[in-house]
């Protein structure tokens, strides 16, 4: 899929899906290092900790096979923002075995429809994505919105003014059923987003979405849920204390939000009960150093860790995004 059809879909529908960013045998072997990863951890007795699937502990976010995967992702955003220089998030991964071992099934409706961009971003402020390691089909689980809600995003504000005093500190905000009901009325249908394997899945951080648990009765019953999300902005975004928050989260191994330039936040590090000798703690199920390819030029671009030449005549991507008090 070229720029163009990806822009045009995004802008009209606030999401897209675009297919053959991961190779197949890449997402088997990546599948296979988490599937082994998690195992792990249950052998030893640990609790995984988990929110809708959503793993942001062990510092999984800095796994090599999560690098890769973003570093595949990497051209379709520089095909979005016209340029090579972007900043990433250091996302969370979804990793969590078939609904039919430990009942995780989709309820009658069941539904957790979010927003995570808060008032005070006026307009587009970012693209969020989720690159599937493994399928996804509308009976699996399957990342949902309601098509077209970007574009009603400052309107809903205006209708719900207590909403958005609420999103001005966090922006993260669950849709009760009134809510969610008049972006439906605003002509905004929930529509399941099906992705291929190797693919990945683009949303305007205005998009209203979710993800449904899977179907009872689903065909291929053995489909582990595996998806590294991601998102990347135009370096040109930002300043000198953002790429010292970069810098900070690089150096910790911490996983962030989405946001990647502007307005970022990190997890705090998961700290396990286990300790060496010396009184430091040590989480076997971790790493306690950047994996290779985290530590190569790119990767360091993307992390603010080695800076950017946006005086070199190549593209920097738009001018930065409006924030209002």
């Amino acid at each position: 899929m070229d720029s163009k059809a990806i822009q045009k879909e995004l802008k009209e529908n606030g999401f897209c899906v675009v297919t053959e960013v991961v190779p197949e045998a890449k997402c088997d072997e990546y599948l296979e290092t988490f599937q082994k990863w998690y195992a792990s951890v249950k052998d030893d007795g640990q609790r995984m900790r988990t929110w809708k699937s959503i793993i942001k502990t062990h510092r999984i976010g800095h796994f090599e096979a999560a690098w890769k995967c973003r570093l595949h992702s990497k051209p379709v955003f520089e095909k979005i923002w016209g340029t090579e220089k972007l900043l990433t998030s250091v996302d969370a991964v979804a990793l969590t075995p078939p609904a039919e071992k430990d009942g995780q099934f989709r309820e009658p409706g069941g539904c957790w429809l979010h927003l995570d961009q808060g008032v005070k971003r006026l307009g587009n402020h970012a693209y969020q994505g989720a690159v599937y390691v493994e399928e996804t089909t509308k009976k699996d689980y399957c990342f949902r919105v309601l098509k077209n809600s970007h574009a009603y995003h400052s309107e809903f504000f205006k209708k719900f003014p207590k909403v958005a005093d609420k999103t001005r500190d966090y922006e993260f905000f669950k849709l009760n059923k009134t809510q969610r009901k008049w972006y439906e009325d605003q002509g905004c249908p929930l529509t399941y987003v099906p992705v291929p394997k190797g693919g990945m899945v683009l949303w305007d951080s205005r998009t209203i979405h979710d993800t449904d648990p899977p179907e009872v009765g689903r065909p291929n019953a053995d489909k582990w849920r595996c998806v590294v999300f991601v998102s990347m902005t135009p370096a040109f975004w930002a300043d000198e204390s953002c790429h010292e928050f970069k810098q900070g989260v690089y150096k910790k191994m911490q996983l962030t939000t989405h946001w990647s330039s502007q307005g970022q936040k990190a997890f705090m590090n998961y700290k396990p009960k286990k300790r060496k000798s010396d009184g430091a703690f040590i989480d076997e199920q971790s790493i306690e150093e950047l994996p290779p390819v985290a530590k190569t030029k790119q990767v360091k671009l993307l992390m603010g860790v080695e800076k950017y030449d946006f005086g070199d005549g190549k593209p920097n991507g738009p001018p930065a995004p409006t924030w209002i008090p």
